[in-house]
């Protein structure tokens, strides 16, 4: 149900942009291939900063640190040492169900856009 309401959410936002650039700027051809350029490439980054969290890349580097750290303090293992505490925290990890449907919105933004662009600058304005 969730991953409906967002499908429907993502999917109304280039719809609502065009609209808006049709009502507000230039209603180009070109103007409007930017902006859905735009979106696309925005839905593959955000798609892929969760992605990066989802993978758990940041608590990696979290964990090497906070490790690298404790090694060089006498104090802290000391203190871990006494309550018994393991090298290795927990995690929580955190999973995104729309990654996989931003990555593909995005990818299908961006080479609709990319295409119409070559094809409309090609055969002439």
């Amino acid at each position: 149900m969730k991953t409906n309401r967002l499908v429907s959410i993502f999917n109304g936002l280039p719809v609502l942009s065009i609209i808006i650039s049709v009502f507000f700027f230039s209603s180009s051809l070109a103007i409007i291939l930017d902006i859905i350029f735009y979106i696309g490439l925005t839905f593959l980054v955000v798609g892929s900063i969760f992605l990066l969290v989802q993978e758990g890349f940041f608590a990696a580097f979290i964990r090497s640190s906070k490790r690298f750290f404790a090694a060089m303090s006498k104090y802290e293992q000391t203190i871990r040492d006494v309550e018994g505490r393991s090298d290795e925290p927990n995690f929580y990890v955190k999973r995104f169900p729309f990654v996989k449907m931003l990555f593909v919105m995005g990818a299908f933004y961006f080479l609709l856009s990319t295409v119409a662009s070559l094809l409309y600058f090609y055969f002439g304005r």
